[in-house]
């Protein structure tokens, strides 16, 4: 699987809140570990099932030592990533 680098949007908050970009834009991975390592943030997708509707689907969560509040269900894991990060730039 090739690493999806981010979108426009998400690199200008990035810059904004002091991501260094020495080099390229990063990928959402890259991204993701940059809130965890210097903001203590888990921005992540996690699965689940939905009983009702019998399949699986895919929510975002961040974690700082508290959740902050699901912000929907989404078909693929990329999806729920890329919304999971803009969640995480509301923490820092």
């Amino acid at each position: 699987m090739k690493e999806k680098v981010i979108s426009s949007n998400l690199w200008v908050l990035a810059k904004e809140k002091g991501y260094d970009f020495s080099d390229k834009k990063p990928t959402q991975s890259l991204l993701q570990k940059w809130f965890r390592d210097i903001h203590n943030i888990d921005a992540m997708p996690l699965s689940a099932y939905d009983n009702k509707n019998k399949k699986y689907y895919y929510d975002c969560v961040c974690y700082n030592g508290g959740s902050l509040p699901s912000t929907g269900r989404y078909k693929t894991y990329e999806i729920a990533l890329k919304k999971s990060l803009y969640l995480a730039f509301t923490l820092i």
